[in-house]
């Protein structure tokens, strides 16, 4: 019987680090994904036939999920170690763990609803986990068993975000990202003019936090009382602009916030005079490397508020202990989320039983899965048996097939065949 399984690495395993070795762009899951697929089941009790594939890849986790014919050894994960050699850890098993079955499903329903994150109630993490089945789906990897999973995943991330308001409020990293803002700037009476803040990046995490920045800057706490309430103060800002590597995205970006796109060469020149640079890129910014930022810093008579977003990191680490730079990773801003979060203990606990009674649902239904052929082959032959008698008695008829499908479907409801090993 088919197998989900999941291997992965995650935030509680993993420093950044060590995570960054594994972040993958869509580019390259592209690539990577048919990798993963065996065409032909190989010639070992430990190696598996491979079917379906999709990888996510966030912040906080890499995760390879896998459609195969049981519970193999480490063959899956070959193409991943050829394909990024260089991460070390995929030789470490202490920093990987490796679910299948009924867990595996458990898992993919948690980390939809965000209850794997760094921050429960991340708001990110169920648009990270669509993106990654379209790449699938666009690989040729996805098929009908992980596409139904991730689509139950999603339906109960959503009635989590729905019944327990997990997901609302300030919990994402927009709003953490003012409130690192809003501590950096100090009150000075003599300041007049808004912090100027350098955009990199056009992805979902630059979405985000323009929203969030954007709606500071336009609201206030007397005419927005909920603002206030929710503890977000309006900060002044000024956006320098944006920058991104694909300069089409760059412009899309800039025309849905209002912001102004950048070529290399002006974000260059906007860093040198803006107060905050966040960064949203996948990997290094050379803008943001030791050679092109440290003469920039020598010419500041204030300091400069770095806030990296990014997996790898956007900022180069060398620069993290140099004077005249404040950096903020995003182990910290989720620090700050997480602070955030923790009042919202009853959620949690709802949002966890909401999750549980959805993966059991599809527990049951992938249980069942096999019984599909051989239930349609049973009614198949009750309907050819009774047509012989419908024209005769149809009255009779009529009543004897319907307390038939009734005792049919009482009977493949109690059947119950293991989802893990097919065992019956």
């Amino acid at each position: 019987m088919p197998t989900i399984q999941v291997y992965g690495i995650d935030h509680s395993r993993a420093p950044i680090e060590v995570r960054e070795q594994l972040s993958f762009s869509g580019e390259e899951l592209l690539e990577l994904l048919p990798l993963l697929i065996t065409p032909q089941a190989p010639r070992s009790d430990t190696i598996t036939h491979v079917h379906e594939a999709m990888l996510l890849s966030t912040c906080n986790r890499t995760e390879v999920y896998l459609v195969t014919d049981g519970v193999g050894g480490p063959y899956p994960l070959e193409p991943l170690r050829q394909y990024r050699p260089e991460a070390q850890l995929m030789d470490n098993t202490c920093l990987r763990y490796h679910l299948h079955s009924q867990d595996a499903v458990s898992h993919l329903f948690s980390v939809a609803a965000s209850l794997r994150s760094q921050v429960p109630g991340d708001t990110q993490i169920s648009t990270q986990v669509s993106t990654a089945a379209r790449i699938a789906r666009s690989a040729g990897t996805l098929g009908p068993l992980l596409e139904q999973a991730v689509a139950a995943a999603l339906r109960s991330a959503k009635r989590v975000r729905r019944e327990t308001g997990l997901m609302a409020g300030g919990s994402g990293t927009g709003p953490a990202v003012l409130r690192c803002l809003r501590r950096f700037r100090q009150p000075d009476p003599r300041r007049d003019r808004p912090m100027r803040v350098l955009l990199l990046g056009a992805g979902i995490m630059a979405e985000e936090v323009a929203t969030h920045l954007l709606r500071s800057r336009t609201r206030s706490t007397r005419t927005h009382p909920l603002l206030h309430k929710s503890g977000i103060d309006p900060v002044g800002i000024e956006f320098a602009g944006v920058w991104a590597r694909d300069r089409k995205k760059a412009k899309t970006f800039g025309e849905m916030f209002g912001i102004h796109p950048l070529t290399a060469r002006g974000a260059r020149q906007a860093l040198a005079a803006a107060d905050v640079v966040i960064g949203a890129c996948g990997g290094r910014v050379g803008m943001l490397s030791e050679r092109q930022l440290s003469p920039i810093l020598d010419k500041r008579a204030t300091p400069l508020l770095v806030i990296d977003l990014g997996v790898p990191r956007n900022l180069d680490p060398l620069m993290a202990e140099r004077d005249g730079l404040e950096p903020i990773f995003l182990d910290q801003v989720h620090e700050l989320m997480r602070d955030h979060t923790k009042q919202r203990g009853s959620a949690l606990e709802k949002a966890a039983t909401i999750v549980a009674e959805e993966a059991t649902h599809f527990e049951h239904w992938l249980r069942r899965l096999p019984l599909r052929p051989l239930r349609a082959e049973v009614y198949n032959s009750l309907e050819t048996i009774l047509a012989n008698w419908r024209s005769s008695q149809p009255t009779a008829v009529r009543h004897l097939r319907v307390a038939l499908h009734r005792s049919l479907e009482q009977a493949f409801r109690g059947i119950d065949i293991g989802a893990g090993n097919g065992t019956q």
